[in-house]
């Protein structure tokens, strides 16, 4: 009936053309019709295949390998401020890094990202500035323990998401905490589930002069945690001014300890499935 095609992504570059199905799969066909090395990565962006192959193409093949990627522990500034690059689903293959610094931060055009399953750490500035960012998936088994959130008081510093452009957000089971302003600013995220087998503890909560993790997300519409067995805290205004907040799930046999205005202003028709 050709509406299929409405669900599928398709971009370009100089050799090859990749579908991107709405479940993140990406299916790459090269122009040429020569079957691709299956040994080498294919990149969807060109900036950012440049820029791999520059630092990282140990054999002079003017290709990166899988694993020549594996083999990176850190990018440093490598990516830090380029407004060019849009796409790095190919980051997932970097699955020697271990941690995330300020590894995007300005990067104004980064839309999609995927991350290895070894990272342990994203820091409050890594995706800073990412104003486009729409789109973050995690590899199955990721180890990311923290979502990092507003450092005390300070409400000039927001979370490892803030301000940036997410939709939706399914959080890897392996994550215990979710800082304070975690989200802040994420003005058009509109779903949040969790993995199942959550580990998920603590929401962190806000205060006179920073948000709750979720606080203050206009067009946040539904929160599945029904894979939150482990949840014990969610905390002051986490999820306050949340004003189209229609649905609420939890999964705990116990529900946990909430904190001052944790749900207030939330949307009067909500419907909260609490244990």
């Amino acid at each position: 009936d050709g509406k299929d095609a409405d669900s599928i992504k398709i971009t370009q570059d100089e050799n090859n053309v990749h579908f991107e199905l709405t479940d993140g799969t990406v299916i790459t066909i090269s122009k040429t019709g020569q079957s691709a090395d299956p040994n080498v990565i294919q990149f969807e962006d060109e900036n950012v295949k440049k820029l791999c192959v520059a630092i990282w193409d140990t054999d002079g093949d003017h290709e990166l390998s899988y694993d020549e990627a594996a083999k990176v522990t850190t990018l440093g500034a490598t990516f830090k401020g380029n407004t060019e690059i849009q796409l790095f689903n190919e980051l997932q293959h970097f699955t020697g890094l271990a941690a995330l610094d300020d590894t995007f931060s300005g990067c104004s055009n980064l839309w999609r990202v995927t991350i290895p399953v070894n990272v342990e750490t994203i820091s409050t500035t890594t995706f800073n500035g990412c104003s486009q960012l729409k789109r973050v998936i995690f590899e199955k088994g990721s180890k990311l323990k923290l979502i990092a959130g507003s450092s005390g008081n300070n409400s000039k510093t927001g979370g490892t998401f803030s301000g940036t452009a997410l939709t939706s957000i399914e959080i890897p089971a392996s994550v215990e905490t979710i800082k304070a302003s975690a989200f802040k600013g994420c003005s058009s995220l509109a779903t949040v589930t969790f993995e199942n087998g959550s580990q998920l503890k603590t929401i962190g909560g806000g205060g006179s002069s920073y948000y709750g993790a979720f606080g203050q997300l206009k067009n946040l519409m539904t929160v599945d945690m029904s894979a939150c067995t482990q949840v014990k805290t969610i905390g002051e205004s986490a999820f306050d001014g949340d004003s189209e907040l229609r649905l609420f799930k939890i999964g705990t046999e116990t529900p946990p300890t909430c904190g001052r205005d944790a749900f207030s202003g939330i949307n009067p028709y909500s419907v909260l499935k609490v244990p």
